[in-house]
C-alpha cells in the first residue's frame, strides 16, 4: 500500500494566533491604561471600605462610658487619617422622620394609642422615648494617592474620603429620665393624667387624696421614720435603706398580678408579713457591725465603753425579739 504525504496546497493559509509585533507594540500602551485604571479602581474600591470601617471604629468607640477616641488609630488606617467623634444636635423634628416611612406607624411600632375608657380621650405620652437626644457623631477624613497614573490627572492622583457616622447613643437610664430609682413608676412621669379630664380616675383621685391627707394628720407619722428616714443608720452609714414592701414585676393580667406579685411566696403581702424580722435583722447587723468596728479601736476614745454597753444591750433586745416573732414574721 502506498502513502503518500499529505500537503497543504499553497493557496490555504492557516488561521492567525496572537497579535504581529506590530500590532502589539501599537496595543500595548492602550492594555497598560486599561490595567492602570483596573489597579487604581480595586486601590479605591478597598480604600472605600476601609474607611467606612474607619469611621464606624470612631464613633462606636467613644460612645458614652467609652474612652477609646484616646486610642491610636488602627494599623489598617494611615497614619495621616483623622478619626474625630462629636456630639450632634438633637432631631428638631422626630415626627418628619417617623411619618416618612408606613412600617413605623404601624401599632407595632408605636403601641397603641392609650385612651380613657369612659370619656374616650386619648393620653398624653411624655415623648422621653423618641430619638430626640443623645445623637452622636463619629467623622474618619483619608486622603491618599492613586498607585498608577497620577501625572495625567488634574489632582496629581489624590482622592480623600470624608465620612460621617451619626449615632443613637441616648440610653434612656433613669437617672436621665428624672426617676430617683431603677425601679420607679414609670407612669408617674411617662402619662400626663390629669383627673379633671379623665371621669375614670376622678373617684380614685378623690380617695387618693383623702388619703394623703389622712396620712399628713396621722400624730404618730414620726413612729414610721424607721422604714426610710431612720436616724440611728443616717449617724452611722450616712443614709438609711427604705424598708418600704413594694410589688416586683409588672404583669398584663391582674389574676396573675395578685397571685403571683401580691400574694404569692415572696409577694408584696408576703414581704409585709415579715417586715418585722425583716427590719430587726437589718438593725441587728447594723449594731454588730458599730459593735466590732468600737472594740477593734486601740486605745478606745472616751465614752466608747458606754457606747458598747448600750449597743450589746440593743443586740441582746433585738435577739429575744426575732426569738419571739411567729415563723410567718421572721
Amino acid at each position: 500500500m502506498n502513502r503518500n504525504p499529505v500537503t497543504l496546497s499553497s493557496t490555504v493559509r492557516p488561521g492567525r494566533r496572537g497579535l504581529a509585533p506590530l500590532e502589539l507594540v501599537l496595543s500595548l500602551p492602550l492594555m497598560l491604561f486599561v490595567m492602570s485604571l483596573i489597579v487604581n479602581f480595586g486601590t479605591v474600591a478597598a480604600w472605600k471600605v476601609r474607611s467606612q470601617t474607619a469611621v464606624r471604629y470612631a464613633a462606636w468607640r467613644s460612645l458614652n462610658g467609652r474612652t477609646g477616641q484616646l486610642d491610636p488609630n488602627p494599623a489598617a488606617v494611615p497614619p495621616s487619617a483623622s478619626l474625630t467623634s462629636s456630639g450632634t444636635t438633637a432631631l428638631s423634628n422626630p415626627d418628619a422622620v417617623w411619618n416618612s416611612t408606613a412600617a413605623l406607624t404601624t401599632p407595632s411600632v408605636r403601641g397603641p394609642a392609650i385612651t380613657d375608657p369612659q370619656s374616650g380621650q386619648t393620653i398624653q405620652v411624655v415623648r422621653q422615648l423618641e430619638a430626640t437626644s443623645g445623637m452622636h457623631n463619629g467623622s474618619a477624613r483619608l486622603d491618599l494617592h492613586l498607585p498608577l497614573l497620577r501625572g495625567i490627572l488634574s489632582t496629581d492622583g489624590s482622592y480623600s474620603f470624608n465620612l460621617d457616622q451619626p449615632l443613637l447613643d441616648h440610653r434612656w437610664e433613669y437617672h436621665d429620665l428624672g426617676y430617683g430609682d431603677n425601679r420607679s413608676r414609670r407612669a408617674k412621669l411617662w402619662y400626663q393624667l390629669d383627673p379633671q379630664n379623665l371621669p375614670s380616675l376622678q373617684q380614685g383621685y378623690a380617695l387618693l387624696l383623702q388619703a394623703q391627707s389622712r396620712l399628713q394628720a396621722n400624730p404618730s407619722a414620726a413612729d414610721l421614720d424607721p422604714l426610710d428616714r431612720d436616724d440611728e443608720y443616717i449617724m452611722y452609714t450616712g443614709s438609711a435603706p427604705d424598708f418600704h414592701p413594694r410589688v416586683n414585676g409588672c404583669e398584663n393580667d391582674l389574676a396573675v398580678v395578685r397571685s403571683s406579685l401580691i400574694d404569692g411566696r415572696g409577694g408584696l403581702i408576703d414581704r409585709v408579713t415579715r417586715l418585722p424580722g425583716t427590719m430587726a435583722r437589718a438593725f441587728l447587723g447594723l449594731y454588730r457591725s458599730q459593735l466590732q468596728q468600737l472594740e477593734a479601736l486601740d486605745p478606745q476614745p472616751p465614752g466608747a465603753a458606754a457606747l458598747i454597753a448600750e449597743l450589746e444591750e440593743k443586740i441582746e433586745q433585738l435577739q429575744q425579739f426575732l426569738g419571739s416573732l411567729p415563723p410567718e414574721n421572721r
